[in-house]
């Protein structure tokens, strides 16, 4: 004699209630873990899931909603990450509302996504600590809903608190670049803002102060490195001619252990001096009392010396006779001597011919400039270029 449909229903309650109980249990694995929290400082936020039912149970249609502390803490951006048991991942970002962080498991890794028996879920994402996080009373709660064979399963819930230690920024500043430089130069400098203290600090101003006014920033050439590797650009304030530029890297806070670089060019007039270079740095911390740090550069610069000869000084020869003579450009100094110009004139008994490397002739004049001569470009110490020039001679003088 068959079962009735009271029997039947009965039985399948009894059994979608086991089911519920057996996941459930398996679930007693699930767990939060974070790190202890400096004040405007990050951390790796870890949510673990297992399936210990013992009996097969596999789960699916897996929702996983993260309620952050209610005060001082905020997510990381781009900082999520999903891992499979599988070995299917996804860094795609969970959806926000308020301080829930939700992960739809099915939808980042490809739908269809089932947790057996005895393997594990991992989600990660970063949160960081504000001036307003204290204490350790900072509670992070997650919510894990699930099926069981197409039943839902009574949603569990487990929490963990974070503590969040009061500490003092401690950001110094490296300048580093060339401390000898030659006149009419470009160069390039890096200042590095490091944060050696226990709690995240807000770098307002960055001022960078060169010994005159022939030092010049090139337009342009700032490079801001932030923290999390990103990089942009940022112009100085400051008169372009001016010995000293600041930036305002918009209250960025730098947290322990982490760093922020700008890297700028400069050049120098034909006019720059030696001189002591310093870069001061500006910041807060989470009370709003101002610090600062500095460091210093001694720049020599290396000044060129140009000397010019025009050989032989005497050869003989008659009217009508061509002559030839060598012009030798030497950097006789201790730097670099750019942008040179070169100009030769004839005396009134000659006639020019021609000139190698050809130059701008006109009657007795002939100029070369690096159009000309390349190597006019930049002589360095010790370089010497040559040019030949040849004339006619017209007239005993």
């Amino acid at each position: 004699m068959g079962s009735s449909p009271r029997v039947k229903r009965a039985f399948w309650t009894i059994a979608a209630i086991l089911l519920q109980a057996a996941f459930f249990s398996a679930m007693a694995a699930a767990q939060v873990t974070g790190p202890d929290f400096n004040r405007l400082g990050s951390g790796t936020v870890t949510i673990t899931i297992t399936n210990n039912s013992g009996d097969g149970s596999v789960a699916a249609d897996i929702v996983v909603i993260n309620t952050i502390p209610a005060t001082g803490f905020s997510y990381v951006a781009e900082s999520s990450m999903v891992n499979g048991h599988d070995g299917s991942s996804s860094s795609a970002e969970p959806s926000q509302a308020g301080l829930d962080l939700t992960w739809d498991i099915d939808a980042l890794l490809g739908g269809a996504y089932q947790l057996p028996d005895g393997e594990t879920l991992t989600i990660s994402f970063d949160l960081i600590a504000d001036c307003q996080a204290q204490g350790s009373a900072n509670t992070d709660s997650v919510v894990v809903n699930y099926t069981v064979s197409g039943i839902p399963v009574t949603p569990q819930t487990f929490s963990t608190d974070f503590t969040v230690r009061a500490g003092t920024p401690n950001l110094t500043v490296d300048k580093t670049g060339p401390e000898s430089i030659s006149l009419c130069e470009e160069v390039t400098y890096t200042l590095t803002v490091t944060n050696a203290g226990d709690e995240g600090g807000i770098l307002t101003t960055v001022t960078d102060t060169f010994p005159n006014t022939e030092f010049n920033y090139v337009g342009g050439s700032a490079t801001v490195t932030y923290p999390d590797g990103t990089t942009a650009a940022l112009e100085p304030g400051g008169a372009p001619n001016a010995p000293q530029w600041a930036w305002a890297p918009n209250g960025i806070t730098i947290g322990p252990g982490e760093t922020l670089t700008i890297e700028y060019a400069l050049t120098t007039s034909c006019d720059a001096a030696s001189g002591s270079s310093e870069v001061v740095i500006d910041y807060e911390d989470c009370g709003g009392a101002q610090q600062s740090d500095n460091d210093s550069l001694s720049i020599e610069v290396l000044p060129g010396d140009l000397t010019i000869t025009k050989t032989p000084v005497e050869q003989a020869a008659g009217i009508g006779d061509t002559v030839i003579w060598t012009l030798t450009i030497t950097n006789t100094g201790l730097g670099n001597i750019g942008n040179i110009a070169v100009e030769d004139v004839l005396g009134g008994g000659f006639a020019y011919v021609s000139s190698a490397p050809a130059g701008v002739n006109s009657g007795q004049n002939t100029s070369w400039s690096a159009v000309e001569v390349p190597d006019l470009d930049l002589l360095t110490p010790g370089q010497s270029t040559q040019i030949n020039i040849s004339a006619t001679v017209i007239a005993c003088e």
